[in-house]
């Protein structure tokens, strides 16, 4: 069953019936470990990320390194009332390791609307 919550606060989130703020507690007590584990059969290198982005027609200055991500701000997150993720965007299949966070906003119509906010690539961290 699919529930949507808001990922940039994690409200409606529920993991085998704990919200966020319960999940994050468990992990500081060492109750829960935070699953770093992945299914991507590439990693990306922050040279290669910014290669298909500009092909892609994509900024590449807007760069931060996450543990496990290389990430590129597309449009601020400021903007958009959530933002989902979308773990096969562009053609890529999920396996690829690439992400699309997509800032999803109400227009003045009434009508939803959304646009690429940051797209991350995968490359492994120190794991």
């Amino acid at each position: 069953m699919e529930k949507n919550f808001n990922t940039r606060q994690g409200e409606g989130l529920i993991i085998e019936g704990n919200d966020l703020e319960e999940i994050k507690e468990k992990q500081k007590k060492g109750i829960i470990k935070a699953n770093n584990n992945n299914d991507y059969d590439r990693t990306w290198s922050k040279e290669e990320a910014e290669s298909w982005l500009e092909i892609n027609d994509f900024y590449t200055n807007r760069y931060e390194e996450m543990s496990n991500w290389h990430s590129f701000r597309q449009n601020d997150p400021d903007k958009y009332d959530e933002i989902r993720t979308d773990t096969s965007p562009f053609d890529f299949d999920e396996e690829d390791g690439v992400h699309a966070m997509m800032g999803i906003w109400e227009r003045d119509d009434g009508d939803t609307a959304s646009e690429v906010q940051s797209i991350r690539f995968y490359h492994g961290g120190d794991d």
